[in-house]
């Protein structure tokens, strides 16, 4: 299952503390791979060997980051609505609440609605 996912690295920067465009041209000067807006957050994606050039660039120009890390990312997403999805949700729960797994990672696409629901 290794092959679904790809090692990235993670940034997540508020997007109230920090100018889009200001982190978008230090970001990708510094070598970044791409930025996405998720929920009032940026996600700046990194390769792996660009990870701490990019968290290095971000942090000297005055842009803090809410988490910086090395992750796995799907490379491809399964879309799961209704029962699938709610169990899918419960299995995730479970396997994050086992007290021998340090890290669970998916390939998802679950509406935010069915999301909130289940919190």
């Amino acid at each position: 299952m290794a092959w679904i996912f790809e090692l990235r690295g993670l940034i997540i920067v508020d997007q109230e503390k920090c100018d889009e465009d200001t982190l978008y041209g230090v970001a990708l000067e510094a070598g970044a791979e791409d930025i996405k807006p998720e929920d009032g957050s940026y996600e700046v994606v990194t390769a792996p060997a660009d990870f701490e050039k990019v968290r290095q660039a971000l942090a000297d120009g005055g842009i803090e980051y809410i988490q910086a890390e090395m992750g796995k990312i799907p490379q491809t997403l399964v879309k799961l609505d209704g029962k699938e999805a709610q169990q899918t949700l419960r299995l995730v729960e479970a396997l994050e609440d086992h007290d021998d797994v340090q890290k669970v990672h998916v390939n998802f696409d679950i509406d935010e609605s069915i999301m909130e629901k289940m919190e």
